[in-house]
């Protein structure tokens, strides 16, 4: 008599189980399609076209990928906008700008520059687009980010200060 009692209270468990793992199994499935709406495009704001921009330059300095650009040769300006074009989303204009820094003052100290001025080196732009002000003038969402990147150069045995100015946007008119 005990043992058939215990049974039934089994079979009662199992089926509770298994009505809990539906119940919660439904709710994560409504709850996901309430919180983001299909079928809808989803606005992102300035702040993660930035986070995109410092996570591409993070990837490209892990890699060592600006050492291995010769900035000294010509078509280099070409290999980079293709780096950045493979890297981005389609969906996103970039304009970015390359500028070498260097120390300016006639007594520098060894250890500190007190002047330092910026040249731009690429001699054409290195953008995805055709006419860069007016897809920019256009554009609802634009992120520009500075990026410093240092390394010694072992060819001309002298550090390479580079300075990065990259613009990004997304696609659209504003309102």
């Amino acid at each position: 008599m005990i043992l058939i009692k215990r049974s039934k209270i089994g079979q009662a468990r199992i089926i509770e189980t298994f009505f809990a793992i539906l119940i919660v199994s439904s709710s994560f499935i409504v709850s996901s399609y309430m919180i983001i709406p299909t079928n809808i495009p989803l606005v992102v704001g300035k702040g993660d076209l930035e986070k995109i921009g410092f996570n591409i330059f993070d990837s490209l300095a892990g890699g060592r990928v600006f050492e291995e650009i010769d900035f000294t040769k010509a078509e280099w300006e070409k290999r980079l906008e293709i780096v950045f074009e493979k890297i981005l989303p389609s969906e996103i204009y970039f304009n970015l700008t390359v500028y070498k820094a260097y120390d300016s003052s006639e007594i520098a100290s060894p250890y500190l520059p007190t002047h330092v001025n910026l040249e731009m080196i690429n001699s054409i732009p290195i953008t995805n687009v055709e006419n860069i002000n007016e897809a920019f003038k256009k554009s609802p969402e634009i992120a520009s980010i500075t990026y410093v990147y240092t390394y010694y150069d072992w060819k001309t045995n002298k550090s390479m200060i580079l300075v990065f100015i990259l613009t990004l946007a997304r696609p659209g008119e504003k309102k």
